[in-house]
């Protein structure tokens, strides 16, 4: 048996090897000049529409404050979840603002939507083309498509408002009398089913939102399709789509706090310069000003930061289950790879001999010459 020829390895590809490292180009993707802009316009629009028109506390820009406030939250990870789920979650608490606070919900979902649609285009140009995204291109394809990032939600509601609703309907012979005893006994386990089901949808919704908003600005999803693919890629690679969480909410916690730290340090460098010039009343005017300003950039800044991490995490799950490579992107026809050297095969091309015959023309006629022959 003839011996086989030592392999030696040269250099490890880590980046093909463990995909899951190109985690770390978020941090350049959401700080992109288009992200920072989109994000900062989307968290001031949402502020100022707050202190405005719904009278939150939080958004009205204060005159007189000192620095205050939590230093760092979870909240700030999940900045576009938590902006739509906290209205929601007063209502508990506040009744004779239901109506406002429910209006106040479907307002933030609504900007963030189509903010997270153009955020997440950006990205995955950049992350998937490594080309610099058009700022005016995302914000058309954002609003191209409003209509399905906007009902995509309605999908997965409605299908909870459906269950629910049945739910309620088998439940109204318990009202018999008589009846309804035997009919409770009869109709628990259906009910629980369907509740089990309802709440399984609701719980996964802050997850399938921000991968259909990815879908829709990756793939072109419809409202549909949008759902269909996030439901699927979460429910197929559960324990993959929660180790890219894990790992994506590690990167953001080290961010969120780098960013924190970088506003507060600008704030207080601020006010500390401003303190010689002025009065004790006008510093702590200026702090105050500057504290809520600091709040819009944090929330611009993760949002930016949320909407890339989201786009990444679907890229990825749509690669392990659909078997799409991560460069695929909808609305570019050429078949783009990443940038490597391949290996050259087959033969190279070779000059002619100096004495070799030259090549053969085809006359006017389609008459070709015998060689050595004459005309």
């Amino acid at each position: 048996m003839e011996p086989q020829p030592a392999v030696s390895v040269r250099s490890v590809n880590y980046v093909r090897t463990f995909p899951w490292l190109r985690i770390g180009q978020a941090v350049g993707c959401a700080l992109a000049p288009q992200q920072v802009t989109l994000g900062l316009a989307a968290a001031l629009a949402l502020t100022l529409l707050q202190a405005t028109v719904f009278w939150t506390e939080s958004a009205r820009p204060v005159v007189v404050a000192t620095y205050g406030g939590t230093f760092w939250s979870v909240n700030d990870l999940v900045r576009p979840v938590a902006d739509v789920w906290q209205p929601l979650w007063l209502m508990r608490a506040e009744t004779a603002w239901t109506s406002m606070r429910l209006l106040e919900a479907v307002a933030v979902f609504t900007i963030w939507t189509l903010a997270g649609v153009a955020l997440a285009r950006c990205a995955a140009i950049q992350f998937c083309r490594e080309e610099s995204p058009s700022f005016r291109g995302s914000i058309e394809w954002s609003l191209s498509r409003a209509a399905s990032s906007l009902t995509a939600i309605v999908t997965p509601l409605g299908g909870a408002a459906a269950l629910l609703l049945i739910g309620a309907v088998v439940a109204i012979p318990a009202g018999v009398p008589g009846l309804g005893a035997m009919w409770l006994q009869v109709a628990a386990p259906l009910q629980f089913l369907l509740g089990v089901v309802a709440g399984l949808i609701l719980l996964l919704l802050p997850v399938l939102w921000p991968l259909m908003v990815a879908a829709v600005a990756v793939d072109n999803s419809d409202a549909f399709d949008a759902f269909s693919r996030s439901f699927s890629l979460v429910t197929s690679r559960l324990w993959s789509t929660l180790g890219l969480v894990l790992l994506t909410g590690a990167s953001a916690v080290v961010l969120t706090l780098a960013f924190r730290l970088l506003l507060d340090a600008g704030a207080a460098a601020a006010v500390w310069a401003a303190a010689w010039t002025t009065t004790e009343a006008t510093t702590a005017s200026l702090a105050g000003v500057l504290g809520w300003w600091r709040d819009v950039v944090q929330r611009g800044l993760c949002g930016s930061l949320f909407w890339t991490h989201a786009t990444i995490v679907y890229l990825f799950i749509r690669e392990q289950v659909d078997a799409v490579p991560v460069f695929h992107l909808s609305g570019y026809t050429d078949d783009h790879r990443p940038h490597e050297l391949y290996p050259v095969v087959g033969m190279p091309a070779m000059k002619p001999a100096p004495d070799a015959a030259p090549p053969l023309k085809v006359a006017d006629n389609g008459i070709v010459p015998e060689i050595g022959g004459e005309g």
